[in-house]
């Protein structure tokens, strides 16, 4: 409960987000919001208890409202479309497990014990350590809760705790286990690693014709140009409403008028401070200033301040990070020297050292760019009506040609595209619109034409597919090249395996890795020391898959993978094992894991115990928060 309180307080969005998904023993410590009327349908049964869907949606509701008040966007739809309803549910339903196993073991949580525990909570304590109440009521009410709904939810918080300690286990793990565990996952390893890349320069020939013809058939899926499909369409874009939009002088004026705001730079002031710790030394410069001293000597002299120290900032009106005091600064004089100020920060006197006097761009110079934003504003505002009439066009019964003519748009051409909106070249094809395009063309049958609909750029679009090219095996003269650059290929790599395993069978021969790749023109390098992760090796040859066969070997034996790159081989040069430490935080660490494992299964027997179920239906259909 108590969490939910941190986690307004401060926090960060995503962390709380990801503690919410994978909680299963309430991290918030909250089991659920009582809804006080209990009234809608019965969203799932707990024995003889129930939850009900009022009760669901503010659970619901409160979490999602949580999110939003730390700066998430996430909508309640969007939280039921990731889970986040389902987590309530769950929430609810393992409160009710607890106060079902509460009452049969007897346990209650007094009053006194919940006035005690609030009092002796730290968040809601003032500085001095005391309980403020003040400060009880602002978090409880930043959080969205009432002071019943709070005490009811810490309640049944102690009450889980109370039944989870009365299993009466204190879970350590077995020395011996962690010695091994540790021994296992702290050893580390040195390797000496190399790579055999590919020779693009081996002449491997070239295939026979039957070869290329039976690679062209074994791997038909790669040598099959994709389903393409040639379409017509009309786009009802700014730049086609531009043509019936007219901007007068008069509009461009009222427009610059309406929006002088926009034109205009305000004054900006730089301000200059002298802080100071105590009022009597601020009054003291203050009257020094009075007699003819200069705002920077006494700054130095009594403050210890000179130069860019003396500056505070530049500030326009209303916007200096004081409010109290920011008419002081708006209201003096170029030169001005102000009172001594006091703060929050201390006392201060403020200087107003230079003012920029606001200034407004003037109408003929902006004016062709009124015209067009203008322009572009009332084209927008255009669109719709223009897709309105395009589709009682079609509504009428018109077809692509009368609509674009009634419209005063020509009808554009598309050549064959495939699902990735790529031509016969394989390059994306230019001019088509953006959004839901490529899949409307994929969705509408030959000749038939789509509805109106819209781009993710404002514009409006209908199409008719004029052909659909069906997928096939490309001819053998079009991918012959292709073929034979692949074969080749695979001849190079294969080569390239048969050198790196007869380089592994030299090493396990007792050789030494950087000697034989020295003899094959290859490089050989030692790792840093690693892990069975692969974690400190601190080289791009060795991939997880290498750093897991290299802890199978005995010193001087060899591994080898296939990469991207190549093959990679590996001599093990080296064991270090673990050295004797501190394994406390590993035996908490397995505990833990223990404990858990034990309180899921307590938690699985209380789900059969008292017959948990769930109504999918009723669940679906849970009302989303407002």
């Amino acid at each position: 409960m108590l969490q939910k309180l941190r986690s307004t307080t401060g926090g960060i969005v995503a962390k709380a987000f990801m503690i919410l998904l994978v909680i299963s023993f309430g991290a918030w410590g909250v089991q659920g919001y009582l809804n006080q009327a209990s009234q809608g349908e019965v969203v799932a049964t707990i024995g003889s208890d129930t939850i009900t869907t009022p009760e669901l949606a503010d659970a619901f509701g409160r979490d999602v409202r949580r999110f939003q008040a730390q700066g998430s966007d996430l909508t309640a739809e969007q939280a039921r479309n990731l889970g986040l309803m389902n987590v309530a549910l769950d929430r609810l339903i393992q409160g009710r497990l607890y106060d079902a196993a509460a009452d049969w073991l007897g346990m209650g949580i007094s009053n006194a014990r919940i006035a005690t525990a609030i009092r002796q909570e730290e968040l809601f304590q003032d500085s001095t350590g005391n309980f403020s109440r003040s400060r009880y009521e602002s978090l409880l009410r930043n959080s969205n809760l009432t002071e019943r709904q709070y005490t009811a939810d810490l309640r049944r918080d102690m009450l889980k705790r109370e039944v989870i300690n009365s299993l009466a286990f204190t879970v350590g793990a077995p020395s011996v286990l962690e010695k091994k565990l540790h021994l296992y996952r702290n050893e580390k390893r040195i390797a000496t690693i190399t790579l055999v890349a590919p020779d693009e320069t081996l002449d491997v020939g070239v295939p026979d014709e039957a070869t290329i013809e039976q690679n062209r058939q074994d791997q038909a899926e790669r040598y099959t140009a994709p389903e393409r499909r040639s379409v017509s369409f009309i786009l009802l874009n700014v730049e086609r409403a531009m043509k019936d939009v007219t901007v007068t002088d008069e509009d461009l004026r009222a427009h610059y008028e309406e929006n002088l705001g926009s034109y205009t730079t305000p004054e900006k002031r730089t301000v200059q401070q002298i802080p100071f710790s105590d009022e009597e030394t601020a009054r003291k410069a203050a009257a020094i200033i009075g007699e003819g001293r200069t705002f920077e000597a006494v700054a130095k002299d009594l403050a210890g301040v000179e130069g860019e120290a003396l500056k505070y900032g530049e500030f326009t009106a209303g916007s200096f990070p004081i409010p109290d005091i920011a008419w002081i600064i708006d209201t003096l004089p170029e030169g001005g020297i102000s009172e001594p100020v006091s703060t929050d920060f201390g006392w201060h006197i403020f200087r107003i050292s230079a003012i920029q006097p606001a200034t407004v761009l003037p109408f003929e110079e902006i004016r062709d760019q009124i015209e067009s934003n203008l322009m572009t504003e009332r084209a927008a505002a255009l669109l719709y009506g223009m897709s309105a009439a395009l589709e009682d066009e079609f509504a009428a019964g018109g077809s692509l040609e009368s609509a674009a003519e009634a419209m005063d748009v020509e009808i554009r051409k598309s050549v064959p595209i495939d699902i990735e909106g790529a031509g016969p070249d394989g390059k994306k094809v230019d001019g088509l619109p953006d959004g839901e395009f490529i899949n409307t063309v994929f969705l509408t049958e030959a000749g038939e034409t789509s509805d109106v609909a819209q781009a993710t750029d404002g514009s409006y679009y209908v199409l008719r597919v004029e052909e659909i090219i069906p997928a096939a095996l490309r001819p053998l003269a079009e991918v012959k090249d292709e073929i034979v650059a692949d074969w080749q290929k695979t001849k190079r790599r294969e080569a390239a395996e048969a050198r790196a395993l007869a380089i592994v069978e030299k090493v396990e021969n007792s050789g030494s890795l950087v000697e034989i790749a020295a003899a094959e023109g290859l490089t050989a390098t030692d790792s840093k020391p690693f892990n069975r992760r692969g974690e400190g090796v601190e080289s791009n040859l060795m991939t997880a898959v290498l750093a897991s066969d290299v802890f199978r070997l005995q010193p001087g034996q060899a591994a080898m993978v296939e990469t991207g790159d190549g093959f990679v081989v590996a001599q093990l040069k080296s064991v270090q094992p673990a050295g004797p430490a501190d394994t406390k935080n590993l035996g908490s660490l397995i505990g833990n894991q223990i404990t858990g494992d034990i309180l899921r299964q307590f938690d699985n027997a209380l789900r059969q115990e008292f017959s948990v179920n769930i109504d999918q239906a009723v669940l679906a259909r849970t009302p989303l928060p407002q």
